[in-house]
């Protein structure tokens, strides 16, 4: 990883330009420091756009750091060269946990349902993206997707069902899409092109930091847009299917909108749960990688990927210790770390969304 690569990932990805920033500054320089707080507790004036100016600048002035620190992990690397296939990395760690969610998951996709809406939730940056990237990437192993829109309701600032309306419209192509259109007018067009759509592939549409709305008086409205779509699709039943994934960084369910959803962790049969009426899937919180998952993985992967790892029960608990006792969005890291994958130099691939 070199300045320039750097700066080209700033446009697109701050948060995977902090993860490699992390590797240098974290905790040893107060300026960085001081912008990762900034970012991760935002005032109302936060600014995506002036925050990127100011890691930019901070970038320009600590480049020879930067350098010095990746020639030196580089010549580490390639002192203890290790053989492992890059391309197969991915499905050694898709074999780490997440086995609730994932079951949970192909159980419903592999119902008749046209619609089915899930919940992916956890600690704050606790795995999240991980998760539904992997549940796109194992849906996509055995179908066809059209699209998948990733839509951070943060970031984009949409606090009610018609900014929500208006945005996918634009995304997806809406025919003649006009802002000026009454909102009843723009809910049929949106239902009309995504009903197109899944006529030739399905649709992923995952929505980021939707919490606020959710518990919000529009979440009514935005439920009885979906019922009317899942009616409608249901009464053609077509091949394809639009998933949503609610991604959210809270670790309690949706107790106050239960009379909506389905919970993984209170029913063995969502089929018999979901046969007449749409349910939002509550797929339970994403919980922390521990010793006997580590042990359940070893079991999984090529002998000479263990060797990599000190597996007695200390090693073990150490490893997850140092991981933020077991946070997926640390160990994943440092499992590709041990067995000498660049983990930063994958995750435009592994993480596309």
């Amino acid at each position: 990883m070199d300045i320039e690569q750097i700066r080209i990932l700033l446009e697109k990805d701050i948060d995977g330009v902090l993860d490699i920033l992390d590797e240098v500054f974290a905790d040893l320089n107060g300026t960085y420091n001081d912008l990762c707080k900034e970012y991760i507790n935002r005032p109302e004036n936060f600014s995506l756009s002036i925050f990127r100016g100011k890691l930019k600048r901070f970038i320009n002035i600590s480049k020879t750091d930067i350098q010095d620190y990746f020639a030196g992990t580089e010549e580490d690397t390639n002192a203890n060269s290790k053989t492992i296939d890059p391309e197969k990395t991915y499905t050694l760690l898709c074999h780490l946990d997440f086995r609730a969610q994932v079951d949970y998951f192909e159980s419903m996709v592999e119902s008749k349902k046209p619609v089915i809406p899930f919940v992916l939730r956890a600690a704050e940056n606790y795995g999240q993206r991980w998760l539904y990237n992997r549940l796109i990437h194992h849906y996509q192993e055995k179908r066809v997707i059209h699209k998948t829109f990733l839509i951070d309701f943060k970031e984009l600032k949409i606090d009610s069902l018609d900014n929500l309306i208006d945005y996918l419209s634009e995304q997806i192509g809406v025919q003649k899409y006009n802002p000026n259109d009454s909102f009843d007018k723009k809910k049929i067009k949106l239902r009309n092109t995504i009903s197109a759509l899944i006529d030739t592939a399905s649709q992923f549409i995952v929505l980021k930091n939707a919490y606020s709305f959710i518990h919000s008086s529009d979440f009514d409205k935005f439920y009885e847009l979906l019922n009317h779509f899942y009616e409608e699709l249901d009464a053609i039943e077509p091949e394809h299917k639009c998933i949503f994934l609610f991604v959210e960084q809270v670790l309690e369910p949706y107790t106050d909108i239960e009379k909506y959803c389905v919970f993984s962790s209170e029913t063995k049969s969502f089929k018999a749960k979901m046969d007449k009426t749409l349910k939002i899937v509550d797929l339970d919180a994403i919980k922390g990688i521990t010793r006997k998952c580590m042990e359940e993985w070893f079991g999984k992967v090529p002998e000479e990927i263990i060797e990599y790892f000190d597996s007695s029960d200390e090693g073990l608990e150490q490893l997850i210790k140092e991981c933020g006792n077991g946070n997926p969005e640390m160990i994943i890291p440092a499992i590709c770390e041990k067995i000498g994958i660049n983990f930063h130099e994958h995750k435009s691939t592994w993480l596309k969304y």
